[in-house]
């Protein structure tokens, strides 16, 4: 498989977060949209995931391209002692170190997409990424959440009311203008074309990502999809992941995660049915470190995880992505 960078820029707010199981739900119906659910590749990509994933994404993240290519990603999910290395530090400055890093939700990591943990100085908060941005006199956070309101007009009355007809509100969140967001995808051109993901990517984005897509939610366009040079897995003694996973303990010494339980809902015309939702999932959500035990085979693949099946009553053949594509770890000490 080869890794690609579809960078997007959102249009609108959102109010589902754009990640990467989420991602290929989508990408799934703009196949069918597209091609037909009897379509021969469309039966082969949904047949074959479990064994042979053709296409893995990433959750979305926001991309500096000035002065110098950076990737915004999620704070790894360590204990704030393993992430604030001793070194020659006294143990009150060590302390202090960790404290300070609480507060650093964001990690900052260069072109070659390597993670040094030894590199302290790569965490940074809301008002110093903003100072990285330039931006610092446009807001004081990248995200921003906020409460948008909804009703639904009795036709009856001509007015909103009570009960199913009572004003609400819900969460929405939006990107400081301008930002653009990077989706790492692993695609496996003997089955797929770069170009046609790119195409129902693009389709995603006209008709609306996630939640209140039809009340504007969602919008984003496509402003380029290229190759990335390939990424050197073998000699990493960890790794980090980039989507929400379904991993095996088997596989790993140890692992460090947060629990993020996936409520998934059909999309398309299941949405409508009699029953759309699909079965929880419980997630080790982006931001995970793994470290391989000693026995794993070096020739690794460059995802981590399984798919999903069995999750709904209304689509049998229906499969989450619980793939993750995974960036290598450095300098992790675990004891």
């Amino acid at each position: 498989m080869k890794l690609y960078e579809i960078i997007i820029k959102p249009q609108s707010a959102f109010g589902t977060p754009l990640k990467g199981d989420t991602l290929f739900g989508q990408f799934c119906w703009q196949y069918i949209y597209d091609a037909g659910e009897n379509d021969s590749g469309f039966k082969t990509l949904i047949d074959t995931y479990a064994q042979r994933p053709m296409v893995v994404f990433s959750s979305a993240v926001p991309l500096i391209q000035k002065p110098e290519k950076t990737y915004v990603f999620k704070r790894p999910d360590l204990p704030s002692g393993m992430l604030a290395q001793r070194k020659d530090l006294s143990r009150a400055d060590h302390i202090r170190q960790k404290k300070q890093l609480r507060s650093k939700k964001w990690m900052l990591v260069g072109e070659d997409l390597t993670i040094d943990l030894s590199r302290t100085d790569a965490y940074v908060n809301d008002l110093e990424l903003m100072e990285r941005l330039n931006r610092e006199h446009d807001s004081d956070e990248l995200v921003r959440t906020f409460l948008k309101s909804h009703n639904t007009i009795n036709r009856n009355t001509g007015t909103t009311g009570k009960n199913m007809f009572a004003p609400y509100q819900e969460n929405a969140f939006c990107y400081l203008p301008d930002t653009e967001l990077a989706i790492l995808t692993l695609v496996d051109d003997d089955h797929i074309s770069i170009d046609r993901v790119k195409r129902y990517i693009e389709n995603i984005g006209l008709v609306g990502f996630g939640k209140d897509a039809s009340t504007g939610n969602g919008r984003f366009t496509v402003e380029s999809a290229d190759e990335l040079p390939e990424i050197s897995y073998e000699s990493s003694q960890a790794v980090y992941s980039l989507a929400p996973s379904v991993t095996e303990d088997e596989a790993f010494k140890h692992k460090f995660f947060k629990l993020f339980v996936r409520f998934g809902k059909h999309g398309g015309a299941l949405a409508t049915s009699g029953n759309p939702f699909k079965k929880p999932i419980m997630m080790e959500d982006e931001g995970a470190v793994y470290v391989f035990n000693e026995m794993a085979d070096k020739k690794r693949l460059p995802y981590i995880g399984q798919a999903v099946s069995h999750v709904s009553k209304s689509q049998d053949k229906t499969v989450v992505q619980g793939y993750s594509p995974y960036l290598p770890v450095k300098n992790l000490v675990t004891s």
